[in-house]
């Protein structure tokens, strides 16, 4: 709700420009007490059901407005400018992603779809030349020197393999927290959603890991207080690194 009155390093973009309006943010702030009313009203309903079951709902539901966008005229055009996907479409993210995906389905041997590039080949093959650059300008006002997108750029340098493995490493570690530690799995899968159309970042990546670790078994009693001071510091760190980087 404060996100527009107080300073930001960057303008709000696409979806964070979409969700800090202040009446898309109060309905969702609505929506997320209503949900937590019928949950205290209903204890036995299970809360981590019902979560599932509205996370399900808003994956359906986004795909569902990301076809009608691109493949009909029926959706307001606002909406439609946010979900039609194009060479503009994400901060100019379309470009890039269409570009790398190219790269890897034409220009690679069956051997680099494998095993991939190496470090730094989405820079490389993203200002491969000057058309390149001025149109990444023209589109931005600066290059592109990865695919903001973790699973693309880990496509272009790692391949299949390299891929495969970092979802396996994700998959793994949520479907354990499921049972050991439901909201360090939430925060996990919310690192995966985001790295759709992020880059890995030293501030966050790190994290990442931690929780994974935390996620691996159950705390015992005994064990509480390291479980607390760990999650303490994973909590304390990103406004720990925004401070430091004003």
């Amino acid at each position: 709700m404060l996100a527009r009155l107080l300073p930001a390093r960057a303008e709000w973009r696409t979806v964070s420009k979409f969700v800090t309006q202040p009446m898309v943010a109060l309905i969702l702030t609505a929506v997320c007490f209503v949900a937590g009313g019928l949950l205290r009203r209903r204890p036995k309903v299970s809360s981590w059901r019902a979560v599932r079951v509205l996370a399900v709902a808003a994956v359906v539901l986004a795909a569902v407005l990301v076809l009608l966008a691109n493949f009909t005229v029926v959706l307001p055009q606002p909406l439609t400018r946010l979900l039609f996907f194009d060479d503009q479409w994400g901060s100019n993210r379309g470009f890039a992603w269409k570009r790398l995906w190219t790269v890897w389905k034409d220009d690679l041997t069956p051997l680099q779809m494998l095993f991939g590039l190496g470090g730094d080949a989405a820079n490389a093959r993203l200002n491969i030349d000057d058309y390149s650059v001025k149109y990444m300008m023209l589109l931005n006002g600066d290059v592109f020197d990865s695919a903001h997108n973790e699973y693309l750029q880990h496509l272009i340098c790692g391949g299949v393999v390299g891929l495969t493995s970092w979802l396996a490493f994700l998959g793994l570690h949520v479907r354990r927290g499921l049972r050991t530690a439901p909201g360090l799995a939430a925060a996990i899968l919310g690192y995966a959603v985001q790295a759709f159309f992020s880059i890995s970042m030293p501030g966050v990546l790190p994290l990442v890991f931690v929780l994974a670790a935390l996620c691996v078994k159950p705390q015992p009693l005994a064990a509480r207080g390291w479980y607390r001071s760990l999650l303490g510091l994973v909590m304390a760190a990103p406004p720990i690194l925004l401070l430091a980087a004003v």
